[in-house]
């Protein structure tokens, strides 16, 4: 299936769901507390200017099997990009918007803002990584355009044409 036609899918399902919230799923306790450790790793790591380090040494997933210099592996654009696309996807997925004003709203304003940026350099679309880069800078456009509650009616305009050069790169 060509990459147009999955972002197209995507976009159809999306406005499906009316770019609204989807119903949470009723999580045990136990899954609960999983949950919010996963997301607040994902904040406490982040650098403050919408971007998370790869592959740094301080990464503690893999205690004692990590041993990359003490910098991001990966320092490129395109590779930000993609990392700061997950983990904003992760933090709406969760219900933070970036003006609910909940522990994660400041995380996610900073990462949206950052891909929103990078949604225009034209290393996104040439790299190496282009591949994975796009579709999640391009899912997080979309939930950006479809979702109201996440950024504001006078930017939100400007989120389309983005969109659709990234389509059309690929």
């Amino acid at each position: 299936m060509k990459k147009s036609a999955v972002v197209a899918l995507g976009l159809l399902l999306l406005s499906l769901l009316g770019g609204s919230p989807a119903t949470p799923v009723p999580v045990s306790p136990a899954e609960g507390d999983i949950l919010v450790k996963a997301l607040d790793y994902l904040a406490k790591s982040h650098r403050g200017d919408g971007t998370w380090a790869v592959r740094d040494a301080d990464c503690k997933i893999m205690p004692g099997v990590n041993k990359a210099p003490k910098q991001d592996t990966y320092t490129s654009i395109d590779v930000k990009a993609w990392v700061s696309s997950c983990a904003a996807l992760a933090f709406i997925a969760e219900g933070t918007t970036p003006t609910s004003k909940g522990k994660y709203s400041p995380v996610l304003a900073k990462a949206i803002d950052f891909v929103v940026a990078a949604a225009d350099n034209p290393d996104i679309a040439l790299s190496n990584h282009a591949t994975y880069t796009i579709p999640f800078v391009e899912i997080l456009l979309a939930e950006l355009i479809l979702n109201k509650s996440l950024y504001p009616e006078e930017k939100r305009k400007d989120l389309l044409p983005k969109l659709q050069r990234l389509v059309d790169a690929n």
